[in-house]
């Protein structure tokens, strides 16, 4: 559109800067939405849980989160997207999608009961601010607060085993632990 306006538009000497800002603005574009492939590291891909998106950690804390306990609606608004995913050892793991303010628009390519592996593509938050993924406590953590993570290829943390699970605590592998005694953990990037 800016590239058009800059042919018509009077006195010339506005057609360069208009020529710039509709060439920065494609670049942008084209740099924000690029989509490499990438492969998840060998060693993640039986109880690794990989980033979901490009970006940093901002925080790690303890939260009590009542969608954790997999409420079976997400939110009906573009702004903010949940969903769950179940791993076959019984951890069970909630992301949250969040959108800027500039496009709010989330999109997702899973359907539920849909099988996922390691590092593949879910969806895109367009012009995106923010990905929270709830874990339980029995995951391990492999990453701190202002570390910048690469989607697909950072592994955040590790479940545990479901015999380990089982052994480890006094509830069953798979179950969600009460979360007013034992929290889920939130790692928030942006």
């Amino acid at each position: 559109m800016l590239v058009v306006g800059a042919a018509w538009v009077e006195p010339w000497f506005w057609r360069g800067p208009m020529l710039v800002l509709a060439v920065g603005g494609l670049a942008f574009t084209l740099f924000f939405f690029r989509d490499p492939e990438r492969t998840p590291p060998l060693d993640a891909r039986e109880n690794g849980i990989v980033a979901p998106a490009d970006g940093r950690v901002v925080e790690i804390v303890d939260e009590e989160e009542p969608l954790y306990l997999w409420h079976p609606k997400a939110s009906d608004k573009n702004e903010r997207s949940e969903f769950g995913l179940r791993h076959p050892n019984g951890t069970k793991l909630l992301f949250k999608q969040i959108a800027g303010a500039m496009a709010r628009r989330i999109e997702y390519g899973l359907e539920e009961g849909d099988t996922v592996e390691t590092g593949q593509r879910f969806g895109i938050v367009k012009f995106g601010s923010r990905m929270d993924l709830l874990v339980p406590p029995s995951v391990n953590l492999n990453v701190n607060e202002g570390q910048a993570v690469r989607a697909g290829t950072t592994v955040l943390g590790r479940m545990p085993d479901a015999e380990s699970e089982a052994t480890s605590s006094s509830r069953p592998a798979g179950a969600v632990s009460d979360t007013s005694a034992s929290p889920p953990r939130r790692s928030s990037a942006s």
